[in-house]
């Protein structure tokens, strides 16, 4: 894995991929699957998505951000199929990118991501990313990231619905980021995680009525795990 392993999202749509990589039928298509999930259905408002009235109604308020701004970079691995080792490998060396690289514009910074697919992953193994997911979790949040695993049996529930899977996707994948006053709601049932969360982000609600209404819904999440756990 490289750096040139890694396209933006302009450079797909532009067809500006490296020759011989993102050109490739084969990853060319999971790019395109991928993207036609993000642009028609992550980043969609959906109705089962429950969370309360003046907050955002999109399953991935962040991404569609993300994508706007240009900072979401994508890669494709067809050569993981079934191998937990290859897949812990692969994904541990793009967060150890991840972490090292950093935006120009530090303002853009909270907005980069990766995405990394895997689309010969077999349906029987798909559960091994959030194996994944789950150990490198452990490593990332203390430095402030987060990483989500996405696939179509995917199981993990939406925060405001626990019957809407919400990390449904048609191909698989993994994503990483920067950590961000939302993430209360991915860390707040662990000590150890939302210690960690509340160390960066506790002073972001220490005035709650001076956060803006699309993060209102956040407060009573913070709160009640800062109580139980602070």
């Amino acid at each position: 894995m490289s750096t040139k392993s890694l396209l933006s999202v302009a450079d797909v749509r532009s067809g500006n991929g490296a020759p011989g990589d993102i050109n490739a039928t084969h990853k060319a298509n999971a790019i395109r699957t991928a993207l036609i999930w993000m642009d028609g259905y992550i980043t969609k408002r959906h109705p089962e998505i429950g969370r309360p009235e003046g907050a955002p109604q999109v399953i991935c308020p962040f991404l569609g951000i993300s994508m706007r701004k240009n900072m979401l970079s994508l890669a494709v691995h067809p050569e993981i199929k079934s191998s937990k080792r290859k897949l812990l490998r692969c994904v541990s060396e793009y967060a150890e990118q991840f972490m090292r690289d950093k935006c120009e514009n530090a303002d853009d910074e909270q907005y980069r991501a990766y995405a990394i697919i895997f689309p010969n992953i077999e349906r029987p193994k798909l559960s091994l990313l959030s194996e994944v997911q789950s150990r490198l979790k452990d490593v990332l949040v203390p430095k402030g990231y987060m990483i989500g695993e996405f696939y179509e049996t995917c199981t993990v529930p939406a925060a405001h619905n626990a019957n809407f899977h919400v990390m449904w996707s048609p191909i698989p994948l993994m994503a990483i980021r920067n950590m961000l006053p939302h993430d209360v709601l991915f860390l707040k049932k662990s000590k150890e995680m939302f210690l960690h969360f509340d160390q960066r982000f506790g002073s972001h609600f220490a005035e709650p009525e001076k956060l803006p209404s699309t993060e209102r819904h956040l407060i009573a999440h913070y709160e009640a795990a800062r109580a139980q756990f602070a």
